[in-house]
């Protein structure tokens, strides 16, 4: 990888495949590429079979189409929410594709220069996901990835459409609900939002909105 935030492929499999062998137990990928690679995908399946949590952003081009390596069946991708638990609008969203959602709009970060500012993307959103599985584990450090997995999906604070859709997936990830293992329903807010896949709007965008006629 670079400063540029571009690089190739096989060196984040290399370093999956690192990470895995010595130990890691949670994942981090805020990285995303519109095709994957066979190397990749059996980088993160040696991780979930080494016994990783693989977290990874669903992608920040707004599109109905998945994004590598959150799109393997043995990573948990992650779509953005606003500060309203709305659809970001640059979140990528497939049928079957999101895992959870998490916040990634508008949120503090750390830039180079020691400065921070505002920023958007689900290279936010899924380090949420990783910190609330590094809860779970503080809790009880047997814990296997796809009960982490379970957890964290069950936990989740359901929106737009009731049960897994296309642009939430399971829901919004809440922490208190996942140490708790809170699965109890929770009733979508009242509007738009509760029936549709409905995206918000940040800095210098627009936003489409559909009402119940479609």
């Amino acid at each position: 990888m670079t400063d540029l935030g571009i690089g190739y492929l096989v060196v984040v499999a290399i370093w999956i495949t690192y990470a895995a062998y010595w130990g890691g137990r949670v994942f981090n990928l805020s990285l995303a590429g519109t095709a994957g690679s066979q190397v990749l995908e059996d980088a993160v399946n040696y991780a979930w079979n080494k016994g990783v949590l693989v977290v990874a952003g669903a992608g920040n081009d707004g599109a109905n189409a998945p994004m590598y390596p959150a799109g393997y069946a043995n990573a948990m991708a992650v779509a953005a929410t606003g500060e309203n638990d709305t659809h970001a609008c640059f979140s990528n969203y497939a049928q079957d594709y999101i895992s959870v959602a998490a916040p990634g709009e508008n949120m503090k970060v750390a830039f180079p220069g020691d400065t921070y500012g505002a920023g958007s993307g689900t290279s936010l959103s899924s380090p949420m996901v990783v910190g609330v599985a590094g809860l779970l584990l503080s809790q009880a450090d047997s814990r296997t990835n796809s009960e982490l997995r379970a957890i964290i999906e069950s936990t989740a604070v359901d929106l737009g459409p009731a049960g897994p859709d296309m642009a939430f997936g399971h829901g919004r990830i809440d922490a208190l609900r996942a140490v708790n293992n809170d699965t109890s329903q929770v009733a979508p807010p009242d509007g738009l939002f509760s029936t549709n896949n409905t995206a918000s709007g940040y800095a210098h965008a627009r936003k489409l909105v559909r009402d119940a006629s479609g």
